[in-house]
């Protein structure tokens, strides 16, 4: 069986953060069942691609890189990991890392800065899911 992915134009922030409005498909991309269950143990409805926009997840993602997110990680507690989340206003795409005081969000790329959003701002912060896969073109 192949599942079809939706390539929307919607993109989340490797960078300083986006606001995205726009999420209409602009193209299909096939996966095999064995693809979901075999290498990423995860079920395909419950996937969304989007892509990456900016430098500060690299060299792990590049401006434009598709990025698969599991959605139903998002129905659990974060752990850490790299995440598609909004906070306020903006869409990122970032790695979290869980910690006492809220949840700490880094970049890969140095160059970025990283902040803390503190329990007292997590009302502000919704994980859309966790990166499973990046894809891209050489």
């Amino acid at each position: 069986m192949r599942h079809e992915m939706d390539a929307p134009n919607a993109q989340l922030s490797a960078g300083n953060g986006n606001f995205v409005t726009d999420g209409k498909v602009l193209d299909h991309i096939p996966f095999t069942s064995e693809f979901f269950e075999k290498r990423l143990h995860r079920k395909p409805e419950d996937m969304i691609i989007v892509d990456a926009r900016g430098e500060s997840m690299e060299p792990t993602m590049r401006d434009r890189d598709l990025i698969m997110i599991d959605t139903a990680s998002a129905k659990r507690p974060v752990t850490s990991a790299i995440y598609g989340f909004t906070y306020g206003p903006d869409v990122y795409v970032k790695r979290l890392e869980v910690m006492r005081s809220g949840i700490l969000v880094k970049s890969d790329n140095k160059e970025y800065g990283e902040f803390i959003i503190e329990r007292s701002e997590i009302d502000q912060f919704h994980p859309i899911g966790r990166v499973v896969w990046i894809g891209r073109t050489l």
